[in-house]
């Protein structure tokens, strides 16, 4: 009766290698992109620890991996139910759209790659939430060679141990944040947008909100210029006439 039950606590525990609820997440993830994996069959006994991209602690996902298959589509905010990932490297597809704000919650998250896809929007918005704090494991965060617009959120300041951060190749704007591990980060982190910094990138005097207004001296000689040009104009025009009336 041991062995019996031995052998059956052993291969049950075989047939539980994927957690019911990370399987949930997997199936609404991959069923927006194309093509699927190789290996991924839902319609097994749940081994997802076996597929390709997959590493499994115990019976919960801790790695998704998938770099370089071709994948497009839409990334589903199903990521976020998967509360034991820490690596989620989905570089170099072709995936598009907008970038899930559930991703920002998974607070065991280490590394996060989602480099040189076709990402647009703003960097999610959930960055300014508390759970952002609660990040305390994330090391690793790249964003490039993407087509991600607005600024680069100064919440991100609150992710203390971030160690490398790149969002090269993007069309984000505005001031670099400065508090943090930001100063920690060479030029190359931001190059290959219109973003500016009183300790990196001169912010140019055109960008729109960041316009100096002009003093009350500078228009002063403004109008003074102004009425110089108009007098020097209006003699000119009189001794035009003259040499002609003659």
């Amino acid at each position: 009766m041991i062995i019996l039950a031995a052998i059956f606590h052993s291969s049950n525990s075989h047939s539980l290698t994927c957690h019911p609820r990370d399987l949930e997440a997997l199936r609404d993830f991959v069923n927006e992109l194309s093509p699927k994996p190789d290996t991924w069959d839902f319609n097994s006994t749940g081994d997802c620890s076996e597929w390709e991209g997959i590493t499994c602690d115990s019976v919960r996902v801790t790695k998704l991996k998938l770099v370089s298959k071709t994948l497009s589509g839409k990334l589903s905010e199903s990521l976020g139910r998967l509360h034991h990932l820490r690596v989620l490297n989905l570089s170099r597809n072709f995936i598009s759209g907008s970038i899930p704000p559930s991703i920002f919650n998974l607070t065991n998250l280490e590394a996060l790659d989602l480099s040189s896809n076709g990402f647009t929007g703003l960097v999610p918005e959930s960055l300014n939430l508390p759970s952002l704090k609660r990040m305390t494991s994330l090391e690793v965060l790249d964003l490039s060679n993407n087509n991600l617009s607005g600024s680069i959120p100064s919440s991100l300041q609150k992710l203390t141990f971030l160690s490398k951060f790149s969002v090269v190749n993007n069309s984000l704007s505005g001031r670099i944040p400065t508090g943090g591990q930001f100063q920690t980060f060479p030029n190359s982190s931001f190059e290959g947008n219109h973003v500016c910094g009183d300790h990196r990138f001169d912010c140019q005097a055109d960008t729109p909100d960041l316009q100096r207004p002009s003093t009350s001296d500078e228009s002063d000689n403004s109008g003074s210029d102004f009425a110089l040009d108009f007098s020097y104009g209006v003699a000119l025009g009189q001794i035009i006439s003259l040499q002609f009336g003659r």
